[in-house]
């Protein structure tokens, strides 16, 4: 699995969405991004601040993020 599809999977888990639903344009609650980014940190040994998480208001965004992190 590429860490893209990890990063994609937590956030599903965490919207209850299916992962089919998420692209790269899908909004992401402010209120979930400090547990989405704990999950992707640890599932990836990623050292991401949440200040910097919750400023991503994009999956597209969420994903730059993390790939300047792996």
């Amino acid at each position: 699995m590429t860490s893209e599809q990890t990063i994609i999977e937590i956030i599903a888990q965490h919207a209850h969405l299916s992962e089919r639903d998420i692209r790269p344009d899908t909004a992401l609650s402010w209120s979930l991004m400090s547990d989405i980014n704990n999950d992707v940190c640890f599932a990836l040994l990623a050292n991401i601040s949440t200040p910097d998480a919750l400023a991503c208001k994009t999956v597209a965004q969420y994903l730059h993020l993390v790939s300047r992190h792996t």
